[in-house]
């Protein structure tokens, strides 16, 4: 995979921490699986993986954001 920072073929599966701030309340996860590039150290999360944490810190800090829905494609 190409990295979209440095634009080198160095890009592979790894963890990362990531820290979420939702009004005064931070929220941090470790380990989360992420694509680093082993040349510049950018890191990219998988669309998924980004809602999931979202969904998570919305309600750790006691926020209620509504369900996203699916679109039907026909």
């Amino acid at each position: 995979m190409r990295c979209e920072a440095c634009k080198k073929w160095t890009v592979g599966a790894g963890r990362t921490t990531v820290t979420l701030q939702r009004g005064g309340t931070t929220v941090v996860f470790h380990d989360v699986p992420t694509q680093v590039c082993r040349a510049c150290g950018e890191t990219s999360l998988d669309g998924r993986v980004a809602l999931r944490l979202m969904s998570l810190a919305d309600r750790k800090a006691g926020h209620h954001a509504p369900r996203l829905q699916r679109q039907s494609t026909g």
